[in-house]
Order: structure tokens, then C-alpha cells, then sequence
């Protein structure tokens, strides 16, 4: 979304709005900070009904990366085992 400023990053902004939730962007998962894909997972785990709309909006060509809710249960479950590295 952060390189799709003319396309995507209106509709979901929007979208962000109209579920009265703050906006913000995805932090990426960087290999050389290591809480990072705790931060990723944590946001989208958090945003995760404006994650499935986005990506349900078949204009906007994304459908390929919504996720199931088994896929949604793994990320949850990886998170909470990030949640208790980040607590170390």
C-alpha cells in the first residue's frame, strides 16, 4: 500500500475511516530488526477487518492476498510467540 499512493493508499485510508479506526501504514518486516514481524503481525492482527476488505476489493487486484481464517489463526498464533520473545 505504501508504494500505491494514487491507487490503493486512498481506498484504504478510507476504508480505515469509515471503520473508525486511526490511520496508518504497515510496518515491513526488516531482517535486521528483530521485533519487527512482531510489529507487522501485531497491526494487521489489530486491523484485520480492514486487511480483509482491502484485500476482498477485487478493483483493486489484491485478492490474491487475502487470507483465510486458518491463515489469520497462524498469525495470531505466531504473534503471541513473538509477543513473548519481545517481553525478554
Amino acid at each position: 500500500i505504501k508504494n500505491s499512493s494514487t491507487i490503493i493508499l486512498p481506498q484504504w485510508l478510507k476504508r480505515l475511516e469509515d471503520l473508525g479506526l486511526k490511520a496508518c501504514m504497515m510496518p515491513r518486516d526488516v531482517s535486521t530488526l528483530w521485533n519487527s514481524m512482531f510489529d507487522m503481525l501485531n497491526l494487521a492482527l489489530n486491523y484485520h477487518v480492514a486487511i480483509d476488505g482491502i484485500t476482498s476489493n477485487q478493483d483493486l487486484n489484491l485478492c490474491k492476498y487475502k487470507l483465510e481464517d486458518n491463515e489469520w489463526a497462524v498469525a495470531e498464533r505466531l504473534c503471541d510467540t513473538l509477543e513473548a520473545c519481545n517481553l525478554l
